[in-house]
């Protein structure tokens, strides 16, 4: 919202004094906005919740590879193929991810409020 000054020069001002004589509203509908936040939100709390399960096996799994260097080489690679299959199950789930939210990831313009001249 903005003031309109009133002019003595203006003749559809007649005997309006320098002071405000109006207001300037403009509205601007921000649902498109409001929108692209929440899948912003869905987006995130869908990587954070997909990934978790994935992290917690590979961790786990390099862990007990790490904890047992005597583990025989069976075992080894059974932990290695795990770490293998979530490594491919975790890509799988962010590039469905980012396909189906690939609309929400654009960045908008800034807009800024600009003081018009007076």
């Amino acid at each position: 919202m903005a003031p309109v000054l009133g002019s003595a020069s203006d003749p559809a001002a007649e005997g309006a004094s320098d002071g405000i004589s109006g207001f300037v509203l403009i509205l601007d509908n921000i649902t498109r906005r409001i929108e692209a936040g929440n899948r912003r939100d869905l987006l995130l709390q869908t990587l954070t919740q997909g990934t978790r399960a994935s992290l917690a096996s590979m961790r786990a799994a390099v862990e007990t590879i790490a904890s047992f260097p005597d583990m025989d080489r069976q075992a080894q690679d059974r932990f290695i193929g795990i770490i293998g299959e979530e490594a491919q199950r975790l890509s799988a789930r962010l590039d469905q991810t980012v396909d189906e939210f690939a609309d929400s990831l654009r960045t908008d313009w800034p807009l800024e409020d600009m003081r018009g001249p007076t």
